[in-house]
């Protein structure tokens, strides 16, 4: 099965917090002071207690009982099952297999970049930065979480289903806003439907900084990874920064719970005070102090910190950034805490690039771009691979291209000509590579379009040290392995990942699903586990209000059908803005607490007062008793504990194939390991 290539599935913070595997337990340093002892064996193949312990730690650095005897023994049995697969996974010849070569070329590529990039930080940062802080950017997100020390498998399960959902959303046409409102784990969005506001730079990780940035306007970018797991990130808008401003504010707090009664109160009470401030602006303070229902600022006059977009509401935010002299205040308006009125305090656009300068360094010096320093790393790379470059090189080369290269139109006429070395690069232990005038010319044929100088001279310079730094950074890739020894843990945990992920693919989930007479006999011999509680067909009709819950109990009381009072209340609404919201569904014990109000007979019918202040009719039409359920109805959960066989049967004759062998007296001293 042909799968989707893999970008990037670890966190650059993952990355470094497992450099090298911990020896942070002393046990365990007098375990491997002299030497590194074998903790298991299965088949010919051996597994020493460092890599044990490298693998333990990283999954269970959270742990209060790490090396506890339980929590050891218990990781112990799962990591002799990965080894296990893994090893069968190599027999089958699937680590020569095409599609996984190529995702596993790709990971390294996309991986080597958070290793190739020293950490100090540059000016290229910096104004990148300066650059975004001087936009906004509009976002959505779908947000399916992941744990930074996520196992590999794991994080391609989660990567593979965000693909699909962006693959729902870019080439199916499906609204983003309803796939993120089905799928995202953000707890916002059963608010927002992912719409994130306006946010600018140093606002959001890097990350996502970077996606929303980077992506066009009412596009979709790729799966992009943070802390929290994997983002789709919709551009829905860019527009010119509105800088930074203060404001002072009075605050009468509204709620859900508030009658009629109170809100025109509170409406009345903040008109008052406009009507005041409308007299003398200078009352402002005192009366903040007076009337605001926001205590923290209230004692200062109702003034707040200075904020930019995406920090506050966004009807607060537009009324803020609508006040343009110092002084001036607003009419009354109301976000969904209460109602206010402001005064603008100060306003401040993004200065010039010197001013913002010192400022942005500080900020990149707390945020995880600062890693990036490419100039002085491709300087430190010319020295550890003994660059030597030729005298004259490029000047050399430069008879050779046209005024056609600034078109991106040369091509090369003089081959046999182009004979002379222009640098070499030396790996460590290795004669020297030479890149020649011929290389050279191959790069700037593939390369030429993309870069758009406008004089001959300044585009072949621009090429040639691009070239350079290619080549450069070729070299210094190439040993990552060598230099790297997490690099190298990473690149093999995502191989071992990938082939886990294709063979149980194949042994299991496939077969699962597609073996339909396995599964049928394994759910004759199991029908005991998969029975149904007693349930009742119901309707749920949530009302806003008292008086209309009350006709709709009396309209369904005189035997109406639901469509007919549907009909009554909801025609001409809005999609999403119905009088009514209707549920009918089956629902066991325990599923829905409104159900479980009422007594479960036929007919009964209740109105509930719901948390929020809204009402619900709740009407059981059918009970139905307990019994077995179908398999088209247990499906899911027939398919799971049928998987869950078949591995513990495979796991089985793998360890036939592969027989284990645990030394006990190495295992003990990884027990109650101590600080």
């Amino acid at each position: 099965m042909k799968k989707p290539i893999l970008l990037i599935v670890l966190l650059v913070s993952y990355l470094g917090a497992f450099a090298n595997w911990p020896m942070s337990h002393s046990t365990l340093n007098n375990t491997l002071e002299n030497d590194d002892p074998v903790l298991f064996t299965f088949g010919k193949e051996e597994v020493k207690v460092s890599e044990f312990a490298y693998v333990y730690e990283k999954q269970n650095s959270q742990d209060g009982n790490l090396y506890s005897q339980k929590s050891v023994d218990e990781y112990l049995d799962l990591y002799i099952k990965f080894k296990l697969k893994v090893k069968e996974a190599e027999m089958m010849g699937l680590d020569t297999n095409p599609d996984i070569a190529r995702q596993l070329d790709m990971y390294r590529k996309q991986l080597s970049k958070n290793y190739i990039f020293d950490k100090n930080i540059t000016e290229e940062l910096v104004e990148e930065a300066y650059d975004r802080m001087n936009k906004e950017v509009r976002t959505s997100h779908l947000l399916l979480m992941l744990p930074e020390n996520a196992p590999a498998e794991d994080t391609l399960r989660i990567y593979n289903t965000i693909t699909d959902l962006r693959k729902r959303i870019v080439e199916d046409g499906e609204d983003f806003a309803k796939v993120a409102k089905q799928h995202s784990q953000d707890p916002s969005v059963k608010d927002n439907n992912g719409d994130l506001g306006y946010i600018s730079c140093f606002q959001t990780v890097y990350p996502f900084e970077s996606a929303a940035y980077n992506t066009s306007e009412g596009e979709v970018s790729q799966p992009v990874r943070t802390k929290y797991g994997y983002h789709l990130v919709k551009v829905d808008d860019i527009r010119k920064a509105q800088g930074m401003v203060q404001v002072s504010h009075i605050l009468i707090k509204t709620s859900k719970k508030d009658t009629e009664v109170d809100q025109k109160t509170k409406k009345e009470q903040i008109t008052n005070i406009a009507k005041q401030l409308e007299k003398d602006k200078k009352l402002f303070p005192q009366l903040a102090k007076q009337f605001s229902d926001d205590k923290t600022t209230a004692r200062n006059g109702g003034k707040l910190k200075w904020f930019g977009s995406g920090e506050m509401l966004e009807e607060f935010e537009e009324n803020a950034f609508a006040l343009k002299e110092v002084g001036d205040i607003s009419e009354p308006f109301k976000t969904k805490i209460g109602w206010h009125i402001m005064r603008l305090e100060g306003m401040k656009k993004v200065g010039e690039y010197e001013d913002e300068r010192d400022g942005i360094l500080k900020k990149i010096a707390k945020d995880s771009r600062s890693r990036v320093s490419k100039k002085l790393f491709l300087k430190r790379l010319k020295t550890d691979y003994a660059f030597t470059e030729k005298s004259n090189s490029l000047e050399d080369f430069m008879p050779f291209v046209d005024n056609t290269i600034l078109a991106g139109r040369w091509r090369v006429k003089n081959l046999n000509e182009m004979n002379k070395t222009m640098f070499t690069i030396t790996l460590p232990n290795e004669e020297a590579n030479v890149y020649t005038q011929k290389d050279f010319a191959a790069f700037i044929q593939s390369e030429q379009l993309t870069n758009k100088s406008k004089s001959v001279p300044v585009k072949m310079s621009s090429m040639y040290n691009t070239f350079v730094e290619q080549k450069l950074l070729e070299a210094e890739e190439s040993q990552l392995e060598v230099k790297h020894p997490d690099f190298a843990r990473l690149m093999k945990e995502f191989r071992d990942g990938t082939l886990l992920f294709d063979l149980t693919e194949q042994k299991i989930w496939k077969r699962a699903t597609e073996d339909t007479t396995g599964l049928e006999r394994f759910f004759d011999k199991n029908k005991d586990n998969y029975q149904w509680k007693e349930r009742v067909d119901s309707w749920i009709i949530n009302c806003p209000s008292e008086e209309i819950a009350d006709k709709v109990n009396k309209l369904l009381k005189e035997g109406k059908d639901i469509q007919e009072v549907e009909a009554m209340f909801n025609v001409g609404s809005r999609k999403g803005n119905e009088v009514l919201k209707i549920r009918q569904g089956t629902y066991e014990k325990g599923d829905n607490p409104l159900l479980s109000q009422l007594k479960w007979k036929a007919k009964s019918r209740q109105v509930i007062t719901n948390a929020d202040g809204s009402y619900s009719v709740v009407q059981i039409n059918k009970v139905m008793p307990a019994g077995p359920k179908k398999l088209a109805e247990a499906k899911g959960f027939v398919v799971a504990d049928y998987q869950k066989q078949l591995e513990a049967q495979w796991i089985e004759e793998l360890k036939e194939k592969y027989p284990v062998s645990v030394k006990e007296e190495t295992l003990k001293t990884l027990y109650k390991a101590k600080s």
